[in-house]
Formats: structure tokens, sequence, C-alpha cells
């Protein structure tokens, strides 16, 4: 399991390096920086879902709080997408 969330994080961080290149140019920085946000979110996820993989029987409320903000920015991330058009 250890191998896919390291090959999962590689992957994220290839796919926000793209983002940050195309928000090198004005007409793909849109394009760029959504990129670049779904890798965020992403990483995020995968780290919530490595604390849980680790100790799934002795979940700590410091475990529960950061999903709780992790789900938390997952939900204001669209709204802020499309109340920004």
């Amino acid at each position: 399991m250890s191998d896919v969330i390291q090959l999962a994080y590689f992957a994220v961080a290839v796919v926000f390096i793209l983002g940050l290149k195309a928000m090198s140019s004005p007409v793909s920085a849109r394009k760029g920086i959504v990129w670049a946000g779904y890798a965020m979110v992403a990483a995020t996820l995968i780290t919530l879902l490595k604390a849980t993989l680790n100790k799934p029987s002795k979940i700590s409320a410091q475990t529960w709080m950061t999903q709780f903000f992790g789900l938390l920015c997952l939900s204001r991330g669209p709204f802020g997408q499309f109340a920004g058009r």
C-alpha cells in the first residue's frame, strides 16, 4: 500500500508542476490555477487517507479535526470556483 501512496504523491506533484507551468502564460493561467488547485486537494486527501490507513483502529481527535478541515476546504473549493466567475 505504501508504494501506491508514493506513486499517488508523485502523480500529484507532476500535475501540480504542470499547473504552475501553465500559470506562466496569460492564455492558460486559469487552467493552470485549476490544475494546481486540484493537485493540492488530491495531496490533502492522500495525506488524510495515509493517516487513516496507518492507525485505523485508533483514530485520534487530531485526525478527525484534520479530516473535518479537509472536507471543509473541499466543500468551499467548488463554491469559490463558480462564485468567482
